[in-house]
């Protein structure tokens, strides 16, 4: 792989775990919860849409 694909690599990994450390962060000190909680909850409710969606654009 070239190295600057490499460099974006890096750099993009960086900038999700940031924002999965402070959505974590939020998660914990503002809803007492664990961030993958909050994400399986949310998820549950949205899923079904989310097929519905995807069968939509398979048609």
């Amino acid at each position: 792989m070239s190295p600057i694909f490499l460099r974006l690599e890096r750099d993009s990994t960086k900038e999700v775990l940031t924002v999965w450390e402070d959505f974590a962060g939020f998660c914990g000190e503002e809803l007492g919860l664990e961030p993958e909680e909050l994400l399986e909850a949310y998820l549950e409710a949205t899923w079904p849409g989310i097929e519905r969606l995807k069968d939509i654009v398979n048609d």
